[in-house]
């Protein structure tokens, strides 16, 4: 057993986990938004059980496979770069955009248009001026900071212009 081998399973199994894990949550999401509004909170533990336990062990389990993850690391980023414009955001909300400039980088069409479907449907935010950052007048510090994470590391100058296009193509236009 290799260790291409193991990182190849590891990331099957995580692609697998987190497909049941989304597929779980979309089912569950209705219901804890209606919670929310009405302030109950159980529905909503359930979501946040997801979040912390399986989506950690999916992770932990994709950890070293060559991996690109933009979602978590576009929330810090933009919690540290927009403090005051994204405190009434919640962490979901910022890491669900993080994962559509994740899925643009990884030409994941049919996925990323599915996910910009979703937020639009229940009113979440998808452009940074949703949330409202100017594009244009930021990215000259969003990129640099996302090229130069972890989140980017070995993916040398090609990976520099995916990210560039991706956050571009998310930020700056529509998805159709």
């Amino acid at each position: 057993f290799s260790r291409t081998s193991a990182k190849i399973l590891g990331m099957n199994y995580s692609c697998l986990l987190a497909e049941h894990t989304f597929r779980q949550c979309q089912e569950l999401f209705p219901d804890a938004l209606r919670a929310k509004i009405k302030n109950d909170i159980i529905p909503l533990s359930f979501i946040s059980y997801i979040n912390t336990a399986v989506i950690s062990g999916i992770s932990g389990i994709a950890r070293g496979s060559s991996q690109t993850a933009f979602a978590h690391e576009f929330y810090e980023l933009v919690r540290t770069l927009f403090p005051r414009k994204v405190k009434n955001f919640i962490h979901g909300e910022l890491v669900a955009m993080g994962l559509a400039v994740q899925l643009e980088y990884n030409k994941q069409g049919e996925q990323i248009l599915a996910l910009c479907n979703l937020l639009k449907k229940y009113a979440l935010p998808l452009y940074l001026f949703d949330i409202p950052i100017a594009p244009q007048k930021n990215m000259e510090n969003l990129f640099p900071a996302m090229a130069d994470s972890d989140s980017m590391a070995n993916e040398g100058a090609q990976g520099h212009e995916r990210l560039r296009s991706a956050l571009n193509r998310l930020f700056n236009t529509e998805i159709q």
